[in-house]
């Protein structure tokens, strides 16, 4: 999870609370807590991921691991599909945009139709969409 630090209040926010913030604060930027990184404006929606803790305080004797765990491929798969949403259908091409701030999404079929619908906040007609995706 990438936290990030509002340069005019500092307020310590997740990344998917940023957008608010940035509605009710003047701030003129903000900085990613792990790598000190300085975003100004949306640029800070392409920061998904940082380095690791790890990486961070063992400095250069910290290996990368050498193989994507089966979530991190998984997550990568629904960033690009979420991307590229010229081939989806019209229900899930409104709702594809939105998954793009998650990290922990499900594999599993069902338990993906649930947390769409949890966590997109879908009821009634809308829940046919997650079908779609």
């Amino acid at each position: 999870m990438v936290f990030f630090v509002c340069e005019d209040c500092n307020e310590t926010l997740k990344r998917l609370k940023v957008a608010q913030h940035l509605c009710r604060c003047s701030c003129s930027a903000i900085t990613c807590v792990d790598c000190g990184a300085t975003f100004h404006d949306d640029s800070y929606l392409q920061h998904a991921t940082c380095m690791s803790e790890a990486e961070r305080y063992e400095g250069n004797l910290y290996k990368a691991p050498k193989k994507k765990t089966a979530q991190d491929a998984w997550a990568e798969l629904v960033q690009a599909a979420c991307a590229d949403r010229r081939d989806a259908p019209p229900a899930a091409a409104k709702l594809l945009p939105r998954l793009q701030g998650f990290e922990n999404i499900p594999r599993n079929q069902k338990k993906f139709c649930n947390w769409v619908k949890n966590s997109l906040n879908l009821r009634g007609g809308d829940a046919a969409a997650v079908d779609a995706l």
